[in-house]
């Protein structure tokens, strides 16, 4: 009898291994198109990703993090790449996410009452998905991190990375600087660019990160390419309001 029960497990395993991988085979297929018709290049997963950018909301310290439905090409002129960032949330993150998800619905019975989980449930919960866009920068430039104050964007413990404050004490109030070139921060965040950014909701939910020859922002939730041109629009129009001056060596 042990040995039916065996068999049935194998083939029902074996079928949902079959089943994704269908699934991933579809999507991969159909998102490889809709780059294709845009003229961009789609890649399964590019894995070295997880490591090229640094804060939030990379986890350096992760072993399971994946970088997939890669998209590269030219959007008005720039390069960029976008594509999903995912990593397994360890025993910490999945409580914190429970708790969330218990204020948002206090009346999910299993969970009030310390009830099981749908299988389906456990496993989604199991990963943090993120969608990340970059647009590339006409020259190198120093770290500036921008992000809304009081929201959690993980450590940074690269050398000479460091908080900053500008003379305006509602923008200090409403954001967050992290940096490694003072004078780099002041020419960006000049005045119009401060009065721009304060009334534009946008820059208060994504922020945004200049690092090396790039500029990029994310947002929590899976990657869907057709939202990719709204989020390199944003990225246009905080380069459109940096002084050209800081592009010249």
């Amino acid at each position: 009898m042990d040995w039916v029960w065996f068999g049935v497990a194998v083939i029902v395993i074996g079928a949902a291994v079959y089943w994704d991988w269908q699934r991933r085979k579809k999507l991969i297929a159909r998102m490889t198109a809709a780059a294709r018709q845009r003229g961009w290049t789609y890649e399964a997963k590019r894995q070295s990703l997880c490591r090229a950018y640094r804060g939030a909301p990379f986890k350096s310290s992760h072993n399971s993090e994946k970088a997939e439905h890669v998209i590269t090409g030219t959007y008005r002129d720039r390069q960029f790449i976008a594509f999903q960032y995912r990593y397994k949330m360890d025993e910490d993150e999945r409580r914190r996410q429970r708790e969330r998800e218990h204020r948002r619905h206090p009346l999910n019975l299993p969970s009030v009452l310390g009830g099981r989980r749908r299988e389906s449930d456990h496993k989604h919960s199991e990963w943090r998905y993120y969608h990340v866009y970059a647009v590339s920068l006409p020259a190198t430039r120093p770290f500036l991190e921008v992000s809304k104050e009081g929201l959690f964007r993980g450590v940074l413990d690269a050398v000479g990375i460091r908080d900053l404050q500008l003379e305006s004490e509602e923008f200090n109030k409403t954001y967050k600087l992290k940096t490694d070139n003072n004078k780099f921060a002041y020419d960006i965040l000049h005045p119009r660019m401060m009065e721009w950014m304060l009334n534009d909701g946008r820059v208060k939910k994504f922020g945004f990160t200049y690092q090396g020859n790039e500029i990029w922002t994310y947002r929590q939730g899976r990657f869907k390419l057709e939202d990719t041109t709204d989020y390199l629009d944003y990225l246009h129009r905080i380069l459109e309001r940096a002084p050209s001056f800081v592009w010249k060596d």
